[in-house]
């Protein structure tokens, strides 16, 4: 722009103007609206009122860069009359990426869906929580970005590889059934994931949750456990001890050396009882 075509705000003032509109700016023969425009106009703010004046209905990253404006910030959406952020608005701006310092700008300090939505985004992964700064998961993040269930995929998403009592705590389940361990992709039960799990004792109704009905060795040793005790069989709802769970818990050897020991007891303590008559 030629000197000459400026247009000083002492001259405004001697003209006895003091508003600039579209007209003006083509009496003037200007097309442009430039920082060194608005500093000759005297002008140190952008507001709703001056495009309005000027017949701009739009905000973008050419009238940013006209204005000699770099970043983006809630003052200036103020100032535009703006009140939402979408992803119209960023590809206005040239914004590709959602990040925490954009968020502060925005004055934004939840993340909702609502507002995936308007950024376009689909899916929540690692990287995005990252870029917003946050390092947990929790129940109300999961409500906040409109999930209710929790899976493998999700548990992936978020860089998860280990499932505990905090992970359980954060996202408000209090019961391990086996629906949730088929979501985690967990086939097997063993004593890892319990103490994972924060659990000690093993019940009936524990195995109820995880659709077990019999009790084998090979649950026993998965468990940890290599002994079976009364507090066992009370804690498993078994009252008697048959020979189909000595045989389930491979025991019957056990019992056939019980027996013959007490065979060979019997037949002593007669024998004693003869001699002695």
């Amino acid at each position: 722009m030629c000197r000459h075509q400026h247009v000083f705000h002492w001259l405004l003032e001697d003209l006895g103007l003091s508003t600039v509109d579209r007209s003006l700016l083509e009496d003037l023969g200007l097309s442009t609206v430039d920082r060194s425009l608005l500093e000759d106009l005297g002008l140190s703010t952008v507001d709703r009122s001056l495009l309005k004046d000027l017949g701009l209905s739009t905000v973008d990253r050419s009238l940013l860069e006209d204005l000699g404006l770099s970043t983006v910030d809630r003052s200036l959406l103020e100032d535009l009359g703006l009140s939402t952020v979408d992803r119209s608005l960023l590809k206005d701006l040239g914004l590709s990426t959602v990040d925490r310092s954009l968020l502060k700008d925005l004055g934004l300090s939840t993340v909702d869906r609502s507002l995936l939505e308007d950024l376009g985004l689909s899916t929540v992964d690692r990287s995005l929580l990252k870029d917003l700064g946050l390092s947990t998961v929790d129940r109300s993040l999961l409500e906040d970005l409109g999930l209710s269930t929790v899976d493998r995929s999700l548990l992936e998403d978020l860089g998860l590889s280990t499932v505990d009592r905090s992970l359980l705590e954060d996202l408000g389940l209090s019961m391990v059934d086996r629906s949730l361990l088929e979501d985690l992709g967990l086939s097997t039960v063993d004593r890892s994931l319990l103490e994972d799990l924060g659990l000690s004792t093993v019940d009936r109704s524990l195995l109820e949750d995880l659709g077990l009905s019999t009790v084998d060795r090979s649950l026993l040793e998965d468990l940890g456990l290599s002994t079976v005790d009364r507090s066992l069989l009370e804690d498993l709802g078994l009252s008697t001890v048959d020979r189909s769970l000595l045989g389930d818990l491979g025991l019957e050897s056990e019992l056939k050396e019980v027996l013959v020991n007490l065979h060979e007891f019997i037949w002593f303590h007669q024998n004693l009882t003869r001699w002695l008559r």
